[in-house]
């Protein structure tokens, strides 16, 4: 019996598993590409990109969609604000990195203050991401990520980091990665980046032992 862990339809929400008015989810929010681009292009390192960046006309370009598919409910009412938490935390960051003023304090917590509200729902941003790429790479719903992504609990399980990088020129969405305990096949962390033109936001979650047993169990 499954309980931390469902198979995906990928004719169904990733979030919710609902098949009513789908759409693809964006890698970067509308907004936050206007705001790092305007209207013109940008320079974009993806999936076995390594050092040699293409250019990503709009955000039309495949490069900034996953291949997961979001309901109606869930992009609006369930993570609207969500988007617009991380869109204020963005602002902020991009401000102290022009600045060249430090991104976090001594305990790598984000220079921005903000509600208790407001910090849930940019660890919930995260959470959303988090489960678009691990359907992408084939992998199931981790309910307890999905169902903070839905506000639908309270108890974050992503951890982020914030840092600033070298490519101050380019976005870049990193790969889904999986750790796993002792070389072996058991998984203990899936975690991932997003470069923003010198701004990294690295998140991860890590799995419970139920979760990790479920997986090794229903895919191996």
């Amino acid at each position: 019996m499954k309980i931390s862990v469902e198979e995906i339809d990928p004719k169904r929400c990733v979030l919710c598993g609902s098949a009513e008015k789908l759409s693809g989810e964006h890698k970067v929010k509308a907004s936050i590409f206007k705001l790092e681009n305007g209207s013109g292009a940008a320079y974009f390192l993806g999936k076995g990109d390594c050092f040699r960046p293409k250019i990503a006309q709009s955000l039309k370009s495949k490069e900034y969609h996953f291949d997961s598919k979001i309901c109606a409910t869930c992009n609006s009412d369930r993570t609207q604000n969500a988007d617009r938490a991380f869109h204020n935390l963005h602002v902020h960051m991009r401000k102290l990195y022009d600045a060249e003023k430090p991104l976090t304090d001594s305990s790598y917590r984000p220079n921005y203050r903000v509600s208790l509200d407001e910090e849930r729902d940019i660890f919930r941003y995260f959470a959303k991401l988090l489960c678009c790429y691990i359907a992408d790479s084939g992998g199931p719903r981790l309910t307890r990520i999905a169902s903070y992504a839905m506000g639908m609990s309270n108890l974050n399980p992503i951890n982020l980091k914030i840092s600033s990088d070298g490519f101050s020129d380019i976005i870049k969405m990193g790969e889904v990665e999986f750790a796993f305990q002792g070389g072996g096949r058991t998984v203990t962390q899936i975690q991932t980046t997003h470069n923003l033109k010198g701004i990294q936001y690295h998140f991860s979650f890590s799995l419970g032992i139920f979760e990790s047993a479920e997986l090794d169990c229903f895919y191996p």
